[in-house]
């Protein structure tokens, strides 16, 4: 016996066997399984592709024990259905043994085995040659034929009931509900992987931050930065560089002096927010807020106006006519 054929000694059924396909099999419905399962999955990664294959593996499987049921029931039918054969076939000849055991000469033997379907049969039972006395030929074949054993005709139920065989379904159905079992947890487990992945992917989009507009005022220009991506903080100390450049840009457009003080030196204004321009400071008191509609460059020619008239002031109580 050859090592192919001999390792193959111990093979029963097939669920556990490593080789993808055994003798019988097909390797297009393997092939076609394994893209039908891949298709309606559409696994993405490696552990989803991972899951994917056992589950293929395991549907081959599980399909492959189907066959042996159905191979083992349809041999097992078979063979019900030789022996029943083979019954009837034996009840013929051991009716024939009266006429044989009175057949006295060679050429009725001949005669009577030439008559029948089963002359080869009983002719290879008991040859001619293995007879010392050819008139004892017929009696020798009546006496083989009256030791048949004859069994009674079953009926149609008994057939079936002798075909099944209730511990070999109990065990059947034992293989199988572990298949199942363990292609339930198969498909939890990739359902879980495929939720988990939707659920992350989902909280990811809702926790990125959007991007905010900053209303900034005429002339300053703003840093390119994307504000999103900053701190809490870091948004604090960028929304304090805008109004510090704000700042600067309105004192170096404002001209203004107070009783005391140098014309020159620019006067502070508070800072500004994202949504609200400055706002200058007459005499050390806030003045009082624009309209929202009224733009800076606005301000900043009604500051001027008012400067040159306490300019103007001052030169008259200095020069006085």
């Amino acid at each position: 016996m050859s090592k192919s054929a001999s390792k193959r000694n111990s093979l029963k059924h097939g669920i556990y066997s490593k080789d993808p396909i055994l003798p019988g099999e097909r390797q297009r419905d393997y092939n076609a399984l394994r893209v039908a399962i891949f298709d309606e999955w559409m696994p993405e990664g490696l552990i989803e592709e991972a899951l994917v294959d056992d589950l293929f593996d395991l549907q081959w499987r599980k399909a492959r024990m189907v066959r042996f049921h159905r191979n083992r029931l349809r041999a097992e039918n078979d063979r019900v259905r030789h022996n029943q054969q083979v019954n009837e076939n034996f009840e013929e000849m051991w009716c024939l043994h009266s006429e044989f055991s009175e057949a006295t000469t060679s050429e009725e033997v001949e005669k009577l085995l030439s008559e029948t379907p089963f002359g080869d049969t009983i002719r290879g039972w008991v040859p001619r040659e293995k007879c010392e006395d050819v008139s004892q030929w017929g009696k020798l074949i009546g006496k083989r034929l009256e030791a048949l054993e004859v069994e009674d005709e079953k009926e149609e139920h008994e057939l079936f009931a002798a075909i099944l065989d209730p511990p070999s379904m109990d065990l059947e159905m034992l293989r199988m509900e572990r298949m199942d079992d363990q292609i339930d947890r198969k498909l939890k487990q990739l359902m879980q992987v495929k939720a988990y992945k939707r659920m992350m992917g989902e909280a990811g989009r809702k926790s990125r931050p959007e991007p905010r507009l900053v209303n900034l005022p005429v002339g300053v220009r703003p840093a390119l930065i994307d504000k999103s991506l900053m701190e809490p903080a870091t948004q604090m100390r960028g929304i304090d560089s805008v109004n510090s450049g704000a700042q600067s840009a309105l004192a170096a457009q404002t001209d203004m002096v107070v009783d005391g003080i140098c014309a020159d030196e620019p006067v502070l204004v508070p800072p500004v927010t994202a949504s609200q321009p400055a706002a200058p400071i007459e005499n050390g008191a806030a003045a009082s807020s624009p309209p929202a509609e009224a733009t800076v460059p606005a301000r900043l020619e009604t500051d001027e106006a008012g400067s040159k008239a306490r300019r103007n002031r001052i030169r008259e109580k200095i020069n006085p006519m």
